[in-house]
């Protein structure tokens, strides 16, 4: 009678051990195909007037008002988790700092990024230690949070950072989820086999040659900086030449000066320096 009981409870778990991996594989192809087919239509559409508004501040082109920088903050259900203070302009800015417009680069430029990495949706969150990522469900989660959980400023690197994933699943969608999941699940046996936390174990992941995150880290999102930072001197070419030269002909009168005019000279070199990596760079670095 023992025997029995056993035999239908080990049955019973394998059952629904079986149905439990049905549903995730029939749920993750549903997943799939749905994502792809909403992102191949969004990338011949219009970027959604939200993301519009963030990706024309982070680039510098447009920045938000005090109230709507307030507003995205308040509606992100992951910053009033962590952050349980009130909501100010002082803390709106900490964390969407204004840029300077003149050093934005064109509207074109930014609509055309973004829809060419599958136009997916931006909002404000975070997954394991308050860190930026991207999820196909949810789109690119921008994280307003240090790694000690304090308000900090959302950049336009981390999303161009998240932007190389969401490339990855806007090309191959099949192959992004299977690679990520394999990784996943990778990550956890060799957490459970060693001992060591599964944050330690994923970390591997970003040295993995053959990783999906080592490819969007290592390999894309390097092109990804350099073709911005290119494209930002082709249109900033007659400016960064000025620049430069200015630079040049400072540096030779510096060289022979003394006193005060050798400390004048040496600040406006500094000048010089900041105003060209704002036109090479622009927010990118902020």
């Amino acid at each position: 009678m023992k025997k029995r009981t056993l035999l239908r409870k080990i049955f019973r778990v394998i059952r629904i051990t079986l149905m439990t991996m049905i549903i995730v594989v029939v749920g993750l192809t549903y997943n799939i195909l749905t994502q792809h087919t909403s992102y191949a239509d969004l990338s011949q559409g219009q970027i959604k007037p939200k993301d519009k508004k963030i990706l024309f501040h982070l680039y510098g082109k447009q920045n938000m008002t005090d109230e709507e920088k307030i507003e995205f903050l308040e509606n992100s259900s992951d910053f009033r988790k962590q952050f349980k203070g009130k909501i100010t302009s002082e803390v709106a800015n900490q964390v969407w700092p204004n840029q300077e417009p003149q050093y934005s680069v064109d509207s074109n430029y930014i609509i055309n990024f973004h829809l060419n990495h599958g136009n997916p949706n931006i909002g404000i969150g975070y997954s394991r230690k308050f860190a930026p990522n991207f999820n196909p469900v949810w789109g690119i989660s921008l994280s307003p949070f240090d790694t000690a959980g304090m308000p900090r400023a959302i950049t336009l690197d981390e999303y161009m950072s998240e932007a190389a994933h969401a490339l990855q699943f806007y090309q191959s969608p099949f192959k992004f989820e299977f690679r990520y999941w394999g990784s996943e699940i990778r990550s956890g046996f060799t957490a459970m086999l060693t001992g060591n936390s599964y944050s330690s174990t994923y970390k591997f992941q970003y040295r993995d040659t053959g990783s999906i995150e080592f490819e969007a880290h290592q390999i894309i999102e390097p092109k990804l900086r350099k073709d911005y930072m290119d494209y930002r001197c082709i249109i900033f070419k007659e400016k960064i030449n000025w620049v430069e030269a200015k630079l040049y002909e400072t540096d030779q009168k510096r060289k022979k000066a003394k006193g005060k005019k050798l400390a004048k000279l040496e600040l406006e070199m500094a000048n010089l320096r900041v105003e060209w990596s704002k036109l090479v760079n622009g927010p990118l670095f902020h």
